[in-house]
C-alpha cells in the first residue's frame, strides 16, 4: 500500500526495487518457459495461444508493479494495460515466428516490457523523476538493445 508521507516513500524505495527485479525475473522465467514449450512441443494451438499468455502475464506484472507506486484500480489503468498487452503480444508473436532461441526471445520480451512499463509509470506520476538520469538510462538501454539484436544473429 502506498502512503503519502515522504519518509515512507524513501523507506519503501528499496522494497519497490526488489519487487521490480523479482517481477522482471518472474516474467523472464515465464516467457522462457512459454517459448521453450513452443519450441520443444510445437503445435498450432501453442503457437497461437502463447503470445496471448505472455501478454496477459506481462500486463499482470505491470499492474502489480504500478500498484506499488499508485492507488491502482483496474478500471483506471485499463487502457494502458491494454496497450501494454497488445505491444507485448505483438513482440511475442514476432519473436515466436523468428528463429532465435527461447532464452534470447524471453530476454527481448522482458527487456521491452521493463522499459515500456517504466515509461508508462513515469507518465502516470511525474513525482521526483530526474529526466536527465532517465534519458541517459534510456539511451544506454537503446544502445545495448541494438547491440544485442545485432549480435543475436551470430549466436
Amino acid at each position: 500500500r502506498r502512503v503519502a508521507a515522504p519518509i515512507v516513500f524513501v523507506r519503501e524505495k528499496p522494497l519497490r526495487r526488489a519487487v521490480s527485479a523479482a517481477l522482471a525475473l518472474a516474467l523472464f522465467g515465464f516467457c522462457a518457459f512459454i517459448e521453450a514449450r513452443v519450441v520443444f512441443f510445437p503445435s498450432t494451438f501453442t503457437t497461437i495461444i502463447s503470445p496471448f499468455i505472455q501478454a496477459g502475464f506481462a500486463t499482470l506484472a505491470s499492474f502489480l508493479l504500478w500498484s506499488l507506486y499508485f492507488q491502482a484500480r483496474l478500471k483506471d489503468y485499463f487502457v494502458p494495460l491494454s496497450v501494454m498487452g497488445v505491444l507485448i503480444g505483438q513482440a511475442s508473436l514476432i519473436i515466436g515466428l523468428s528463429s532465435i532461441g527461447y532464452l534470447a526471445g524471453a530476454l527481448i520480451i522482458t527487456w521491452l516490457w521493463y522499459v515500456l512499463q517504466l515509461l508508462m509509470r513515469f507518465h502516470f506520476g511525474n513525482r521526483d523523476i530526474i529526466w536527465f538520469k532517465q534519458r541517459k538510462f534510456l539511451v544506454i538501454n537503446a544502445v545495448l538493445f541494438g547491440f544485442f539484436l545485432s549480435i543475436l544473429r551470430f549466436l
